[in-house]
């Protein structure tokens, strides 16, 4: 096994965990670049595979030294993020059967909502500021220091990877560093050419819902789409999928069969043949039992192979009636903020404010929080007719606070307003008040943990993707009475006339927070600030 000790270790005294995020954001592409790939229709391929284990072993490893992870390594387009949340949520309630003196679970995803720590965990938590600096300031030596010795010639050039294939060499150097047992490795954009499919021999792999995105550099249909997706089944490992299109299908078993999985055929979990209809989740939506049951037939299959059989639950448990309690205890208390995540804001004078926030940011995931907000809203609406709880439903209102920076926004727009009015049938506006922000978390500008050069510095100044987003909804109200309408420059801006508009009318306000990640995770940051959800 290589040594982290190949090259000199970090000095870290005097570069603190804000100077480390500081030059992070250096290794971050500006929006004129990322145009300028899209633009040539430039793909990933292989070299990026064959340039990631060049920077492997620069800070000191070659890809066998991975294998101890017990790397569970997961791909899709929706959904996949719980589903990594879940399966690490398991496996840390089983963490007494994995290797001795590595008993900890490592979590690796993205994108973060508050904190690059949150990419890195340990036990489902965020690794420590000062161990996230003295592991970020290690690789970053390392890398510099290789460069002085080898050149950098088998890496393009270029002494330190861009920003996600930095973070994936520091995340892959954090968890052999703390003496992790097992690794759930999220995949960034695709599979087969993704920079975490440098793992060999993963203990199993997974596919959660696949849809159409990152058209770049994947391909616009779901064939293509899927292929990528598979490319991280391995030889010898078992590969399972969630419940897919038609049009996935036949290509993941091409590929499983191509890459020789453990069995020869993907391994297809039905949702009803794992959970019980009263299996508790500690996430919200009822889509997220799909995400939840591939999660325990993948963590499953690891316990099977990390204990050398002597934990199988698909022998003794899956399908037949129950879960293990240890199993129920991960899918009960997992975490995942800001997906279909629900904060009560209860200080503002008179009003009362519920914030729904959901960082769906594709066609298809937008349907499904438009579903998950609608519903939510519709059992409310019904148990007010009802007077179930006490109120009349005369004074509620319901806000929409939106932004997409990067993406097609007004098509996402019309996605989630189709959905609304399709799930909810009424002739007046399912919002009473609309607010188009920008991602800038406050009047000052980004926390520096949320700061993102990719997109244009111009549309933001000028708030050109708000003031189209402002105009296209009212096309989209057209015909019932409008909902009030606003712009704001900063998350910090848009969150207080929420509360101030709340609290001034002394009303029941529901606000539903989506389109963006990096949105959703100002909206904590700010919403945090002000005491809400501590």
């Amino acid at each position: 096994m290589s040594t982290s000790t190949a090259t000199p270790p970090a000095v870290t005294e005097g570069r603190t965990y804000e100077d480390a995020i500081n030059a992070l954001n250096t290794l971050q592409s500006n929006a004129s670049i990322l145009a300028a790939i899209r633009a040539s229709g430039r793909k990933l391929n292989e070299l990026s595979l064959v340039e990631m284990r060049s920077y492997l072993s620069r800070i000191g490893y070659c890809t066998s030294d991975l294998n101890p992870l017990n790397l569970i390594h997961i791909s899709g387009t929706k959904g996949k993020g719980s589903t990594c949340a879940f399966i690490s949520s398991i496996l840390t309630s089983h963490a007494h059967l994995l290797p001795a003196n590595r008993q900890k679970v490592g979590l690796y995803t993205s994108p973060h909502l508050r904190s690059v720590r949150e990419r890195i965990r340990i036990n489902n938590e965020p690794i420590s500021r000062d161990l996230f600096a003295r592991y970020f300031w290690d690789v970053w030596d390392r890398l510099g220091h290789a460069a002085e010795e080898r050149g950098t010639e088998d890496v393009g050039g270029v002494v330190r990877p861009m920003y996600f294939r930095f973070l994936t060499l520091m995340a892959f150097h954090v968890f052999v560093s703390e003496g992790v047992g097992a690794v759930v490795l999220e995949v960034g954009i695709g599979g087969e050419f993704d920079s975490t499919n440098i793992v060999e021999q993963p203990v199993c792999t997974g596919v959660a819902r696949l849809g159409i995105d990152h058209v770049a550099v994947l391909g616009d249909t779901l064939g293509e789409i899927s292929w990528h997706k598979a490319g991280i089944f391995k030889s010898g490992s078992a590969a399972f999928s969630a419940t897919q299109p038609d049009g996935a299908i036949g290509v993941l078993e091409s590929r499983a069969k191509e890459r020789d999985v453990l069995g020869g055929e993907v391994r297809w979990v039905k949702e009803e043949e794992v959970l019980s209809p009263d299996t508790k989740l500690g996430l919200q939506g009822g889509f997220q039992r799909g995400n939840a049951a591939l999660a325990v037939a993948v963590a499953s299959e690891a316990l099977r192979v990390i204990t050398a059989g002597k934990v199988d639950y698909a022998r003794t448990h899956l399908g037949k009636g129950g879960l293990p309690e240890l199993v129920s205890k991960g899918l009960r208390e997992t975490v995942w903020p800001g997906r279909c995540q629900v904060l009560e804001d209860g200080k503002l004078g008179g009003g009362r404010l519920v914030w729904c926030l959901d960082g769906a940011h594709t066609v298809d995931s937008l349907e499904v929080a438009g579903r998950w907000f609608a519903e939510r809203e519709g059992e409310i609406s019904s148990q007010q007719a009802k007077g179930d709880n006490g109120e009349s439903g005369r004074n509620r209102i319901r806000i929409l606070l939106f932004n997409q920076q990067t993406r097609n926004a007004t098509d996402l727009l019309k996605t989630l307003h189709w959905t609304l009015t399709a799930t909810l049938v009424s002739n007046h506006p399912f919002f009473t008040h609309v607010i188009f922000t920008t991602n800038v978390t406050r009047r000052t500008g980004y926390s520096a943990d949320l700061v993102s050069n990719g997109t244009s510095t111009s549309d933001v100044d000028n708030l050109t993707v708000q003031r189209a987003l402002e105009q296209e909804w009212g096309v989209l109200d057209s015909g019932m009475e409008g909902a009030k309408r606003w712009v704001c420059a900063s998350i910090e801006e848009a969150v207080e006339k929420i509360r101030s508009v709340v609290g001034k009318e002394g009303v029941e306000g529901v606000v539903l927070c989506t389109g963006s990640l990096h949105l959703v995770g100002g909206v904590l940051e700010v919403l945090d600030e002000n005491g809400v959800g501590q």
